[in-house]
């Protein structure tokens, strides 16, 4: 009870997230103002299209996407304290019948390989999959490194065969 759970506001209802530090709930701040052109990307997918969300962090987007326009969303995150907000952000508002939430990465192979992180909060955006030079070609401090299994979208699909994307987010 003493982790707060704030809601952010939208057109179509509320949105709750579960915030276990001050970093996370920028998110739900920042809702529909961080990336607008993105929300009004999602604003724009039919009831029953696939969405995946590659990086989704906390689920901003994966949330907004499955209970604003019912979409079918695939959220893939590789940082397993990043994913566990993830699952209770999906759990607080309902949405796990139309959300698959996977704790893995999407490469250019599939292979076991590291995660590198500068932090190890929950919602820690910047991390690197397989590397150590983040996205503006700079090296970084690890702080931690965590194994993840990561699959090309090609073996993902033929080894799982889930629902094929009308849309797709990345945000690696």
């Amino acid at each position: 009870n003493l982790i707060p759970q704030p809601t952010a506001s939208t057109p179509y209802g509320d949105i709750k997230f579960y915030c276990p530090n001050k970093e996370a709930l920028e998110y739900q701040r920042e809702l529909l103002t961080r990336e607008p052109d993105t929300i009004e990307w999602i604003s724009n997918f039919n009831e029953g299209e696939v969405y995946w969300d590659i990086g989704a962090n906390v689920g901003v987007y994966t949330l907004y996407a499955a209970k604003v326009t019912k979409a079918i969303v695939l959220a893939f995150e590789p940082s397993a304290q990043t994913f566990s907000v993830l699952v209770k952000n999906i759990e607080l508002n309902s949405l796990s019948d139309n959300v698959w939430s996977l704790c893995l990465a999407l490469s250019d192979r599939s292979v076991l390989d590291v995660l590198n992180m500068p932090h190890t909060y929950a919602s820690s955006a910047f991390n690197v999959f397989g590397g150590d030079v983040n996205s503006l070609g700079k090296k970084f401090d690890i702080s931690f490194r965590q194994m993840v299994p990561a699959f090309s979208i090609d073996s993902f699909v033929k080894l799982f065969d889930p629902p094929l994307p009308n849309h797709i987010k990345i945000d690696v």
